[in-house]
């Protein structure tokens, strides 16, 4: 597993995500949540600095994890047997099976980024979400596993 890599080369890789996926600085909220709770100020103009389409890179979601959006939150769908495989730093953990019964565990308010082992299991966990109204959904694109091929960090 690779661990934290020096300050120059993540603002490298920052650098470079932002560009690949067109996201700017934007002038997008960057204090840590809702002002009053009726969503985030600049409302549309906060949802242009992220994709309007379902599928994130996982260079796309690096980038965002690296600039400290706190908006996003990271959702991992995994089957339990394939959680070993590690996960990213700040994600829930709710298996795409027992997702439906366990929704009030995610926050409506969060950009949110479904990730497992290789895709699959993120397809039907979008649905759910987006069934259930939840308007900030995207797929990370090869899920964790294609993270830890990009070398990516995990953790335990």
């Amino acid at each position: 597993m690779r661990r934290a890599r020096s300050r120059s080369f993540r603002e490298l890789c920052l650098m470079l995500a932002l560009a690949v996926c067109g996201c700017g600085d934007g002038g997008g909220q960057t204090d840590g949540g809702p002002a009053d709770g009726q969503g985030w100020p600049d409302g549309d103009r906060a949802l242009e600095e992220w994709p309007t389409d379902k599928y994130l890179g996982c260079e796309q979601v690096r980038a965002y994890q690296l600039a400290g959006d706190p908006r996003m939150l990271l959702l991992n769908v995994v089957d339990e047997e394939f959680y070993d495989l590690g996960h990213l730093e700040g994600s829930l953990k709710i298996p795409w099976d027992l997702l439906e019964g366990r929704l009030a565990e995610v926050d409506r308010a969060r950009y949110l980024v479904v990730y497992c082992r290789r895709g699959v299991r993120s397809e039907p966990a979008y649905t759910t979400l987006e069934d259930a109204g939840y308007a900030h959904v995207w797929v990370m694109e090869g899920g964790i596993e294609r993270w830890i091929d990009l070398g990516y960090p995990t953790v335990d």
